[in-house]
């Protein structure tokens, strides 16, 4: 129980930073522009990491996006998922 609880919040802090992100920048329909994939995990990461995206893990979630295997979405789930993000808030989870 307690864990689907988490996995609902999880979802839904990552639907709401991808809502505000969009807002912020006007967009209705992410158009997966390198210039805008680029923006979005700039600020992902800053959100959730705390930092700046090394150059060798956003060039593969860059890649993802535009050959369209992952969304915004997934992205941001797959961050909050990772032992960097789980070590970080472990005291949150």
């Amino acid at each position: 129980e307690r864990l689907l609880e988490f996995s609902l919040t999880r979802r839904g802090l990552a639907e709401g930073l991808i809502r505000d992100f969009l807002k912020t920048y006007e967009m209705n329909n992410p158009t997966y522009s390198d210039w805008e994939i680029a923006l979005f995990l700039n600020r992902v990461y800053h959100r959730l990491l705390d930092r700046k995206p090394d150059p060798i893990g956003s060039g593969d979630w860059a890649r993802a996006i535009r050959d369209q295997e992952y969304d915004y979405l997934d992205i941001t789930l797959g961050l909050m998922n990772s032992p960097e993000y789980r070590n970080r808030y472990r005291s949150r989870l």
